[in-house]
């Protein structure tokens, strides 16, 4: 079953909205640049979209798709290597 980008979007919205009504301390911020968060967040959304073609949309691909997208940014926020020389 492939899945279309609006569908994508409207289940990456709800896993936001679910996610923050669990963490009531977690609040969204605006983006330091938007430019680049742009384009992170239009390749991220082409991954997950490829990832649910291939595996299907259901809830232990959405599952572990979420858990992935949450390591790496720990991973890039945690990763003083990532930073070094800036």
């Amino acid at each position: 079953m492939r899945i279309t980008k609006r569908q994508l979007r409207r289940i990456i919205k709800e896993e936001k909205a679910r996610l923050l009504s669990e963490n009531p301390g977690i609040r969204g911020s605006s983006p330091s640049d938007p430019e680049v968060y742009e384009e992170a967040e239009t390749q991220a959304l082409a991954i997950v979209e490829d990832i649910f073609n291939n595996y299907g949309p259901d809830p232990l691909t959405v599952e572990s798709v979420v858990q992935a997208l949450q390591d790496v940014a720990n991973m890039v926020q945690n990763d003083d290597r990532l930073t070094q020389g800036y």
